[in-house]
């Protein structure tokens, strides 16, 4: 009796695997297996088995046919002995995925002038497979978007899957990072105040005097972001005729006011304060801006700024 059944086996590299030796699959009540080298076996007649296609044939995807025959080496039948066939289905199934290899990361891509994003072309991945040649390739992005879209400043993770004609599939990861490298732009409002008369007074000036906004293109940042790293004076801070003070800056303790003194020298042509205005956004990116307030050597005249003779630093970074 044979007792083979259908079997399948899983496909090599090559895309095939060997018929299996069905010759153990088969019993007899009077003989004795062909590979049976027992005592009881003595002298007894052997079974002989036949198969097509021979064991250890190789074959590739899909069913086949084994036709299996089976004599019990007796005298019956004029000596021919006692023959039985039986045909067994052998399948080859592909169970292995496709090897696939992402494009390299792209890091460190400057977002586009003016935006929050950037145009990126990452490359298509790549794959083999035993049985594939040409496994389907296709990806998604973390944000869902479709590849050819711009990407978002931070991190987006690109999948890769490859899948063969079996179905069988792996995925790879790749990462395109998208940084922020353009500076806010202060806006102000273009007003140079004139302080009069030179009485030797404080005024007090704030970053709204002077600032009606900040444009970034990636954060919202406000005014109030804004703060003052330092102050000049184009004369020296006690000159000529100018009312033997000092401390004619002082900058307050948060960086958001300054209190000027409203002098200049007797014997110049007017000073010049120039006020330096600074914003960070959430990349770190500076963005910076000046404005000038003037003391006139006389009504009317024009103060002319004769370059920096005098700074005071804000405790500010």
């Amino acid at each position: 009796m044979i007792t083979a059944t259908n079997s399948s086996a899983s496909a090599d590299a090559n895309c095939q695997a060997p018929i299996p030796d069905y010759s153990n699959q088969v019993t007899d009540n009077c003989s004795c297996a062909a590979n049976d080298n027992s005592q009881d076996c003595a002298g007894q007649h052997r079974i002989t088995t036949t198969q097509s296609p021979a064991a250890g044939t190789m074959v590739g995807l899909g069913p086949h046919t084994v036709h299996i025959t089976a004599n019990d080496g007796s005298s019956n039948n004029d000596g021919a002995g006692n023959t039985t066939t039986k045909d067994v289905t052998f399948t080859v199934n592909d169970t292995t995925p496709p090897v696939i290899t992402c494009p390299s990361n792209r890091s460190n891509i400057p977002t586009e002038p003016g935006t929050c994003a950037a145009h990126v072309n990452p490359g298509t991945a790549t794959a083999t497979d035993n049985c594939d040649s040409n496994p389907t390739i296709t990806a998604s992005r973390s944000d869902g978007r479709p590849l050819t879209d711009t990407y978002p400043k931070g991190t987006t993770t690109i999948t890769w899957t490859a899948t063969d004609a079996s179905g069988n599939h792996s995925s790879c990861q790749q990462t395109i990072t998208v940084v922020d490298n353009e500076p806010p732009v202060i806006v102000l409002n273009g007003q140079t105040p004139s302080m009069w008369p030179p009485n030797h007074k404080y005024q007090t000036f704030t970053v709204t005097n002077f600032v009606t906004s900040v444009t970034d293109n990636c954060d919202s940042v406000s005014v109030s972001s804004v703060f003052i790293t330092k102050v000049t004076s184009d004369e020296i801070e006690n000159g000529n005729g100018d009312g033997n003070t000092m401390n004619d800056i002082i900058i307050a303790a948060n960086c958001k006011s300054i209190q000027l003194r409203s002098e200049r020298e007797g014997t110049g042509n007017g000073r010049v304060y120039t006020i330096y205005f600074k914003v960070i956004d959430s990349s770190g990116n500076v963005g910076t801006a000046t404005a000038k307030v003037v003391v006139q050597h006389n009504p009317g005249e024009t103060a002319v700024d004769s370059g920096t003779h005098y700074t005071v630093m804000s405790s500010c970074p």
